[in-house]
């Protein structure tokens, strides 16, 4: 009986994967609808102010243009935004399918695409922002399909990082957020290359820079969010204080970057303190303002998420298939890491969830892949 449903499903897995996703996204609009509220605002205004005169109200939202284009076409066109929603869960389904396509691409056992996929979708926090007019639905899709491109077209032709730098290029514009896949990236690619310790240090420090000047762009067009804030204020979640003020106004004066480093070597106890607890809520995802249902919830995907990555860190990793790409994974998740360690952590995780899709990847799929090579190598 067990090997019945186990052939079905594998001779089957597409249809049920996407049989899947239309449950849950139905679900999701039953229980959400269309939500055009609170920071959605920022995003129509956006567009309202492009087909009015033609331009971005600020700099800043250049890095959020995909979700302002597709807000401006449907209003356009009238769709409405029900057609945002629509657009985005057109994304969405199709990042899946070809995130799908890639694991199956380089998979060793039947069910392994499969099963990553199939807990993807079944992360509803992960989901959820399809139903909203948000950035995060068009960014998560296009950071998928950036990272599918990259399992998929593992070699270094003029094609594959063409495609790649495409999707990549889509992602730093959907989100600023996305600017940290880019030194990632480039470390990747040079490990391919088999570059030189020299260049691979040269070239990480370019992406640096220009991920640098991006993110002093975006915070000195920001009036209400500056760098120095969280800081000041102990922020852990981003905007909420906790602890006591550490007053830094005598750093107000310098460059976002150089107010970190001065705040590092000044307040040295406060900084790391606030690294560990911003760090701590990024990867177990509990929130004192969550129900304890909630907060369960996500503690199991947490756990789902990191255990398998750190087992096959410390105990299989000169044993794993496709060694480069979990490098490449540990990259993003390092970079991200260090992102929220020095800035603060989102209200709602959504830092976090950008890269679900590399924590599922570099765990449960590889680790499930391991499985197999093992398995195979001992027949």
């Amino acid at each position: 009986m067990n090997s019945r449903i186990i052939s079905l499903v594998a001779s089957n897995q597409l249809t049920i994967l996407v049989i899947f996703w239309l449950i849950v996204q139905s679900g999701l609009f039953y229980a959400y609808g269309i939500d055009a509220t609170l920071e959605s605002l920022k995003y129509i205004g956006a567009a309202e102010e492009l087909l009015k005169n033609g331009r971005l109200p600020e700099t800043r939202y250049f890095f959020y243009l995909t979700t302002t284009l597709i807000i401006a076409f449907c209003l356009k066109t009238g769709l409405g935004f029900g057609g945002v929603v629509l657009i985005q869960l057109a994304l969405n389904f199709f990042a899946t399918v070809t995130f799908f396509k890639a694991l199956k691409h380089i998979q060793q056992k039947k069910l392994t695409a499969f099963l990553t996929v199939f807990l993807l979708i079944s992360f509803l926090p992960y989901q959820t922002w399809n139903f909203f007019l948000y950035t995060e639905s068009v960014f998560y899709s296009s950071a998928l399909l950036f990272f599918a491109s990259c399992l998929r077209y593992k070699e270094v032709t003029k094609k594959n990082l063409l495609l790649q730098i495409f999707f990549l290029g889509l992602t730093i514009i959907s989100r600023p957020l996305g600017i940290i896949f880019l030194p990632c990236w480039l470390l990747f690619i040079a490990q391919k290359k088999r570059i030189k310790p020299a260049i691979l240090a040269a070239t990480f420090f370019v992406a640096m820079v220009l991920a640098v000047i991006i993110v002093n762009t975006i915070m000195g067009n920001i009036s209400d969010w500056q760098i120095l804030k969280s800081a000041e204020y102990g922020y852990i979640i981003c905007d909420i204080p906790a602890g006591a003020r550490i007053d830094l106004t005598y750093l107000k004066d310098h460059s976002p970057f150089t107010q970190l480093a001065l705040f590092l070597t000044q307040h040295p106890d406060a900084f790391f303190s606030l690294c560990f607890k911003r760090l701590q809520a990024f990867f177990l995802l509990n929130r004192s303002y969550y129900s304890k249902p909630h907060n369960i919830y996500l503690l199991f995907y947490a756990a789902l998420f990191i255990i398998p990555l750190l087992l096959n860190l410390i105990f299989f990793l000169r044993r794993l298939p496709n060694r480069t790409l979990y490098n490449f994974c540990l990259f993003i998740v390092g970079g991200f890491s260090l992102a929220i360690a020095l800035q603060c952590d989102d209200y709602h995780n959504r830092f976090h969830h950008t890269i679900v899709p590399v924590f599922l990847f570099s765990g449960v799929f590889l680790l499930l892949e391991k499985r197999a090579a093992l398995t195979n190598k001992s027949r």
